[in-house]
């Protein structure tokens, strides 16, 4: 699976000019950010469902289930464990990636037992 950032290295990364047809995704490119075009369109191509991890704003990476485009925004559904909907702003997306299983993790926050922590 690949990673998509968005530190200007990956080709395509600038001169994002939004003149291409985006029917397929309502509201997808509504922000006119630049260096976002790659990770946008990554997003776009994933389907509802798909488990991922990202990077946004200056906060640590994670994970979330993405469930699509709305008014522009993408729209997480358990997003770091967050049990509602969460709206992100896509031009603060610094990084994605797929994630095989959002549930499958070592944070011990799942209920474990046996871990001897409190």
């Amino acid at each position: 699976m690949g990673y998509y950032g968005n530190n200007g290295n990956v080709a395509g990364a600038n001169n994002y000019n939004n003149n291409y047809n985006n029917n397929n995704v309502a509201g997808a490119n509504s922000y006119n950010c630049n260096n976002n075009d790659n990770i946008v369109n990554f997003l776009r191509s994933l389907s509802p469902g798909t488990c991922v991890v990202l990077q946004y704003d200056h906060q640590r990476p994670a994970k979330g289930i993405f469930q699509g485009f709305q008014n522009g925004n993408v729209i997480l559904s358990n997003y770091n464990g967050f049990p509602g909907l969460v709206r992100l702003n896509p031009c603060e997306i610094n990084a994605v990636s797929p994630f095989s299983n959002c549930f499958d993790d070592c944070d011990d926050h799942h209920g474990h037992s046996g871990s001897g922590r409190y």
